[in-house]
């Protein structure tokens, strides 16, 4: 498998928790870091990050993810089967303190941390490899296997998600079946307007009569009281400019024109 990227514990770390997100790679990591699943959604908000012998648990499950951890690449290869025996449990710290010669632990993280090794400790550390080795290779194939199955299938899983899916073809138009009409609520009928008939020429000119008539009938009264709509007297005389119209229409000489105008007025056309 090619490396999935290559930087320091929390460059990879950073990488692996962006592209593996989930409660599965949580839960997997804390079991193999021995924390709490807490903690590792501690690490990845980025609110704290392991320190001991949770980072080099973390360094190795990293390494086993297929990821290139600068500072395990950097210890000498011995140092880091040390690393892995810690990592995967074939010998805890303590016995590493032991069978080394170191008077605590924190000399140990040191070791893996810095190198250096004085060749009577170099010696003693070969040993502890001999002894271990066959139980370090099954438990690493056991934990690879575990940590590639998960992110295999976690892959897949965004796969399926960004893959497009392909529209529906259109059904053949014979097989189609013809589209449900919804029933729409009986409006009852209204009845048509009954058309406006035009009015006749004669009636015109009897309308027209009618309205000389009553013009006359005006100027005759002069400043006289005319009647309102309401057919009560309207006490408003009638003004000069008014009477000046109501003479000239009413003129005899020119009662036949004004007729005649009337005639092609429309209907609803006024003086």
């Amino acid at each position: 498998m090619s490396t999935r990227h290559r930087g320091t514990t929390s460059g990879c770390f950073e990488h692996f928790a962006h592209n593996f997100p989930g409660d599965a790679s949580v839960q997997l990591l804390a079991e193999f870091c021995k924390v709490q699943g807490l903690a590792v959604q501690q690490w990845v908000g980025g609110k704290r990050f392991p320190q001991g012998e949770a980072l080099i648990r973390l360094q190795v499950f990293l390494h086993l993810a297929e990821y290139r951890v600068n500072e395990l690449l950097e210890l000498p290869k011995p140092l880091r089967q040390l690393a892995q025996v810690i990592a995967v449990d074939v010998l805890s710290v303590e016995d590493v303190r032991t069978q080394l010669g170191y008077h605590n632990t924190q000399e140990v993280y040191r070791l893996l941390r810095n190198g250096g090794l004085i060749r009577d400790r170099q010696n003693k550390l070969e040993r502890i490899l001999g002894e271990n080795s066959k139980e370090l290779d099954r438990q690493l194939a056991t934990w690879r296997a575990q940590i590639e199955d998960l992110l295999a299938e976690l892959e897949k899983r965004e796969t399926r998600i960004a893959i497009p899916v392909k529209p529906a073809e259109p059904a053949d138009e014979a097989s189609a079946e013809p589209p449900v009409l919804e029933a729409k609520a009986q409006q009852p009928e209204q009845p048509e307007p009954s058309p406006v008939r035009p009015i006749l020429g004669y009636e015109r000119a009897v309308m027209a009569d009618h309205l000389v008539a009553a013009l006359s009938a005006l100027l005759e009264n002069g400043d006289s009281s005319t009647l309102t709509p309401t057919g009560e007297p309207d006490p408003r005389p009638l003004p000069q400019a008014e009477r000046l119209i109501v003479a000239t229409v009413v003129d005899a000489n020119r009662r036949r024109r004004l007729m005649a105008q009337l005639l092609l007025l429309d209907s609803d056309s006024s003086l």
